[in-house]
C-alpha cells in the first residue's frame, strides 16, 4: 500500500510542475517549492524539540552531494526540460531511475541481484522501453537535443540521490526531515540566485504570470512530491531497496 501511494505521489508530481510552466518560470518555481518545503521540514523539525545532529566530513559530503547534485541540479534540468516535453514522456523517461540505481547499489552497498530482482528488473525494463518507442517524437532529433540531454542528467542525478540519502539514514544515522529539509533549503537559495541569474528578464517584480494557478500548483507539488513523496521515499528506503521503483513504468501507463 505503501509504495502505490508512493507512485501516486510521484506520478502527479509530474502533471503539477507542468502546469506550473504555464503559471512561472522553471527556475522560480523549482526555488519557491523547495525553499518552502525545506524551511517547512525544518521548522517542524525544531519545534517537535530535536537539535541539530553532529556532523561529520562525510555526512557533510553526502549532505553536500544531495543537494547541489540531486535536489539542486536534478530539478532544475528536470523543469527547464519539461517545457519541452510533455508530463507523461518525463515520467517514462524516469522510469530508468530503477534500472541507474542498481547500478549505483551495486557500487555503493555491493547489492547483489538475485532472481526475483532480475525478473523485476526484466519487466520495468521492458515496459519502459515499450512505453518510450511508442512515442513518435523520441524516435527522431529530439532525442539528440539538449532538452533530452538535460532530462538524462536529471534521471542520473536524481538516482544518486537516493544512494547518498541512504548513506546518510542507515550509516550517518541523520535524521529524515534534518537531511530532506536541508538538502531542499541549500538547493532552494542555489535555484534563486539562478533564476534571479537566468530569468532576470521576468522579474518584474516576480516572475508569476498566473498567481492564482501559481499558489495552487506550488501547495500543491510541496504537500505532495517534496513532503510526502521525498519523506515516505526516505522512509521506505529503511525496508525496501531500489527494486521497489521497478514497476513504476507499468503504473504511469496506467495514469496517462
Amino acid at each position: 500500500l505503501y509504495i502505490l501511494v508512493l507512485y501516486t505521489f510521484c506520478a502527479s508530481g509530474f502533471t503539477l510542475a507542468k502546469g506550473a510552466l504555464v503559471a512561472t518560470t522553471p527556475f522560480f518555481f523549482v526555488a519557491v517549492r523547495l525553499l518552502i518545503a525545506g524551511g517547512g521540514m525544518l521548522t517542524w523539525f525544531f519545534l517537535r524539540g530535536h537539535t541539530a545532529p553532529i556532523l561529520t566530513r562525510r555526512s557533510l559530503f553526502y549532505l553536500a552531494q544531495l543537494s547541489v547534485l540531486a535536489t539542486y541540479l536534478a530539478f532544475m534540468c528536470d523543469l527547464w526540460s519539461l517545457q519541452f516535453f510533455t508530463s507523461a514522456e518525463s515520467a517514462f523517461i524516469f522510469n530508468f531511475t530503477p534500472f541507474i540505481t542498481a547500478i549505483f547499489s551495486r557500487v555503493w552497498f555491493k547489492e547483489r541481484l538475485t532472481a526475483r530482482k532480475l525478473l523485476g528488473m526484466g519487466l520495468g525494463f521492458s515496459a519502459a522501453l515499450l512505453l518510450i518507442g511508442s512515442m513518435p517524437r523520441f524516435s527522431g532529433q529530439l532525442v539528440f537535443s539538449l532538452p533530452f540531454f538535460a532530462l538524462c542528467v536529471a534521471v542520473i542525478l536524481g538516482a544518486y540521490g537516493w544512494i547518498a540519502m541512504r548513506v546518510l539514514m542507515q550509516e550517518e544515522r541523520l535524521p529524515i526531515s534534518f537531511v530532506n529539509g536541508t538538502s531542499m533549503l541549500i538547493a532552494g537559495f542555489l535555484a534563486l540566485v539562478s533564476s534571479y541569474t537566468a530569468e532576470i528578464a521576468f522579474w518584474q517584480p516576480l516572475p508569476i504570470f498566473q498567481p492564482q494557478l501559481f499558489v495552487m500548483v506550488t501547495v500543491s507539488a510541496v504537500v505532495l512530491v517534496n513532503i510526502c513523496f521525498t519523506n515516505l521515499y526516505s522512509y521506505l528506503l529503511r525496508r525496501y531497496t531500489f527494486m521497489c521503483w521497478a514497476h513504476l513504468p507499468l503504473y504511469c501507463e496506467l495514469l496517462w
